[in-house]
């Protein structure tokens, strides 16, 4: 019976040096990752305008405000479900298809990410995140609606279709400049 031979090619320098070359030798090609699709200098972005939302109306209770503010955010960014929640990931209004996602989980992941990152990065602080989970992506948008408060609220989105990240920060934008005024 003949013995198996142990062969440690470390200690082969002819045959590390034919390896060497093929590598180097060998087709290297980079892939780009994807993103937008360039915009023609013709095309402008369609402007975006905020729902009249009514915080102060005592006729009106909030949690409709909120939901006209989803139903809204759902049509813009061309998703199938939204919720807001609190810093912490307490969900305090949804609306859309929600048939796969548990909503706890998703408004604790995305507010764990932007909590996260915003320590990390203290002089330039987080205020998005795009995350792909399986074949959906989220989207977190923290809105820092009340400055005196500091609380701020996060705007989370699903889609099964990657959004566009400019319509996201125009969506992102539109809210904290004008939904601040409003509340």
């Amino acid at each position: 019976m003949e013995a198996k031979k142990k062969y440690d090619i470390s200690y082969d320098h002819l045959l590390a040096i034919q390896l060497a070359q093929k590598l180097t030798r060998g087709k290297h090609r980079q892939v780009p990752a994807p993103a937008d699709p360039p915009m023609a200098a013709s095309q402008e972005p369609a402007t975006l305008t905020l729902p009249v939302l009514n915080f102060t109306d005592r006729d009106i209770y909030r949690d409709q405000t909120w939901r006209v503010l989803l139903d809204w955010s759902l049509e813009e960014l061309e998703s199938e479900w939204a919720f807001l929640s609190d810093e912490r990931g307490l969900v305090i209004a949804d609306s859309g298809q929600n048939e796969t996602h548990l909503i706890e989980e998703a408004a604790s992941q995305l507010a764990h990410a932007l909590i996260n990152l915003q320590r990390a990065s203290a002089f330039d602080p987080t205020q998005a995140v795009l995350l792909k989970k399986g074949r959906f992506w989220h989207v977190g948008l923290l809105l820092q609606l009340n400055q005196e408060l500091g609380a701020g609220v996060i705007l989370g989105l699903v889609s099964e279709c990657r959004p566009s990240l400019q319509r996201i920060t125009q969506v992102y934008d539109l809210l904290t400049h004008q939904l601040a005024d409003q509340i």
